[in-house]
């Protein structure tokens, strides 16, 4: 907006500043009243129709100026552009960033728009917020499609430990199976 208001103070190019927030406030009790009836909807059929137009007009004269620029740029780097073609050179740019600069306010203006629409419509559905309940851990869980593959793939670790290493050992001691602590047994009859 400051490049804008500049653009305009120093008087180049023709072009009307886009609304600031402090003048929409200053012209909502008319808009507002224009929406009303058979005749707002007709009014604000023409406006959308005068708003595509000048967006094809500013389109249309963007192209001729881009062309344009493509042109004398290389004379201008050249050097060999009088001060004259030079100084329409640089006013180009300008008038180019002027209505690269407008385009982009339109664009941001639609996007508050939508913006604005998104985060009622938000409030609207959003139910009132109850105080935050702790959530209750839950088990994790594997999804299958029938018992079968549930039964072989099962929670990835079928078989938990039931015993220590220890308590393993202890009992396999009691039943003869292994050796008293790796101790070995010497035999009464070999000697």
């Amino acid at each position: 907006m400051d490049f804008l208001m500049l653009s305009k103070n120093y008087n180049i190019g023709k072009f009307h500043l886009p609304p600031t927030p402090e003048n929409l406030n200053e012209n909502e009790p008319t808009e507002s009243t224009s929406g009303a009836g058979p005749a707002g909807r007709q009014s604000s059929l023409v406006a959308m129709a005068s708003n595509r137009q000048a967006k094809i007009e500013r389109y249309k004269q963007k192209k001729e100026l881009e062309n344009k620029l493509a042109s004398m740029k290389a004379f201008v780097e050249n050097g060999q552009a009088e001060e004259e073609q030079i100084r329409e050179y640089y006013l180009m740019q300008i008038q180019k960033w002027i209505s690269t600069s407008l385009e982009e306010i339109e664009s941001i203006d639609q996007e508050m728009v939508i913006l604005r629409g998104r985060n009622a419509l938000k409030q609207a559905s959003a139910p009132p917020q109850k105080s935050h309940q702790p959530r209750i851990a839950m088990k994790p869980f594997i999804l299958t499609r029938d018992a079968i593959q549930a039964k072989v793939l099962g929670a990835g670790y079928p078989s938990l430990a039931t015993m220590t290493v220890n308590d393993w050992y202890e009992q396999r001691m009691k039943q003869g199976i292994l050796p008293d602590k790796g101790i070995p047994q010497t035999t009464a009859g070999m000697e």
